[in-house]
């Protein structure tokens, strides 16, 4: 299907978040979701939606891009083997994965051009911290093949400094994975939070 940008923050409520970013010149929004998914933040965190504006979902971003395959390959597996349940044949399936190709290479020109233009994350993230109202501020990259308010995946949770916050770590950022951001110094932690 797409993918969505999701967070997780404690400290702060949603609108007082969304008007720092406006007071802060930055077109982003998100949204209170109520979700499976709600259950693996931890205490005291609300998870958060990305209101990607008119294209409708997050499939565009730059988020996680160098860690992403070339052309959604793990997506495209299963795709595939759908399309063989349907009785496509293989010739049929190669000229679609070929199209499909194509058109990823056409968006990834395009994508790299506006890539400027895209939300700039790692502002986004500095200024839900230095309003100093949000104690932790986390950014969490998914593929959904169900509907987002009742998807349910295992989250691993990446705990680190705003210091380490650039344009690198987020372009790496693993899908699945909530890059938890806080104010101090601390350190990296890495965990997988299991389904309760």
């Amino acid at each position: 299907m797409c993918y969505y940008i999701t967070a997780a923050v404690s400290g702060v409520d949603v609108e007082g978040l969304n008007a720092v970013w406006r007071h802060a010149g930055l077109q982003v929004e998100f949204t209170e979701l109520n979700s499976p998914m709600k259950a693996q933040c931890a205490p005291g965190e609300k998870y958060l939606f990305h209101e990607p504006g008119v294209s409708g979902c997050d499939c565009g971003t730059w988020l996680g891009s160098a860690a992403r395959p070339v052309c959604g390959e793990p997506h495209e597996d299963k795709e595939a083997a759908k399309m063989r349940k349907k009785g496509w044949s293989q010739a049929k399936i190669d000229r679609w994965a070929q199209e499909k190709h194509q058109a990823n290479d056409r968006a990834k020109i395009r994508a790299a051009r506006a890539r400027d233009d895209d939300v700039p994350w790692a502002q986004v993230v500095r200024a839900a911290l230095d309003d100093g109202r949000a104690a932790r501020f986390g950014l969490i990259l998914h593929w959904y093949e169900a509907a987002i308010e009742t998807a349910q995946f295992t989250l691993k949770r990446q705990d680190l400094s705003v210091v380490d916050l650039n344009a690198e770590l987020l372009e790496s950022m693993e899908e699945d994975t909530l890059y938890s951001f806080t104010r101090g110094s601390g350190s990296r932690s890495f965990s997988e939070v299991p389904l309760t």
